[in-house]
């Protein structure tokens, strides 16, 4: 029997985390049909078998080489057979209820193809979880103390969108992936993840796939996900932002997403959403 919704959560040496959240969510399910689908990233440090061991009713999926965020939840999408995808990342909690608005949100709006719940931080605060689609001085701004000059906060202001009460509903450019609700019968329109972004830049990516194919994109604050974001990079020096690890692997996707679209106009996104 088919599903409403198909819960994936992608793991890479997170497990304890992992653990910890799902346990969570599973206190308080939501009330429509699920199914879970956790994929282990070739952790290959035996959070697999954990997780085997811990959640044996749900299907654990273990992949042969790390081939990305992309790679990854694609792995699990192709075998979910939910209405509806709950893509979801380790550090994200659920609270009870939280799920089941978001169901309910999407039946409502049928022209919404993928949406993203209001995340926030353990302390209450809001998370800037929907953004404009990025300009080319985005990243530098992003990943080093730039962004705390006049100009640099001003387009990132204008990036994260902080010129609109987060409290209320709308279309958006873009989402970012912690937590992405995705209507199933979309993605033949618009495809899977683009598996050329290892880490970072793909929910931009698709986000703008989504409304080239006609599909609206939009945040939803009804419901609320908490997220144990750690970010660190203004805090750092140029040359730690722009050169440690994680950096190249953002830099890289950002190079690659300007790249696939330097010949193209940024797609028509609409304002107004179905009642």
């Amino acid at each position: 029997m088919r599903s409403k919704l198909s819960i994936v959560i992608l793991n890479y040496r997170n497990t304890n985390l992992l653990i910890q959240n799902l346990q969570t969510l599973l206190k308080h399910p939501p009330n429509s049909s699920f199914e879970i689908l956790l994929v282990d990233n070739h952790s290959n440090d035996g959070s697999a078998q954990r997780l085997h061991e811990a959640f044996s009713a749900f299907r654990v999926i273990e992949t042969s080489q790390n081939g990305g965020y992309s790679y990854g939840n694609n792995v699990a999408i192709r075998e979910a057979c939910g209405e509806y995808l709950l893509i979801l990342n380790p550090d994200i909690t659920v609270q009870e209820g939280e799920i089941q608005i978001m169901i309910d949100w999407m039946d409502r709006h049928p022209d919404v193809g993928i949406s993203g719940p209001k995340l926030l931080n353990r302390d209450g605060s809001i998370q800037w979880s929907c953004t404009r689609f990025p300009t080319f001085w985005v990243p530098l701004f992003r990943r080093t103390m730039f962004g705390k000059t006049q100009y640099g906060r001003r387009i990132l202001q204008r990036y994260l969108m902080l010129d609109w009460d987060h409290q209320y509903a709308r279309t958006v450019d873009a989402l970012f992936g912690a937590a992405l609700f995705v209507r199933r019968s979309a993605l033949p329109d618009v495809g899977l993840l683009d598996e050329h972004f290892f880490m970072y830049v793909e929910d931009i990516d698709w986000c703008r796939r989504f409304w080239k194919a006609g599909w609206k994109v939009a945040y939803c604050p009804n419901a609320a996900f908490l997220h144990d974001h750690k970010r660190g990079s203004s805090k750092r020096t140029l040359l730690q932002s722009l050169f440690s690890r994680l950096a190249m692997y953002h830099l890289k996707s950002w190079f690659y997403y300007f790249w696939k679209y330097r010949n193209e106009l940024l797609p028509s996104t609409s304002p107004h959403l179905e009642s």
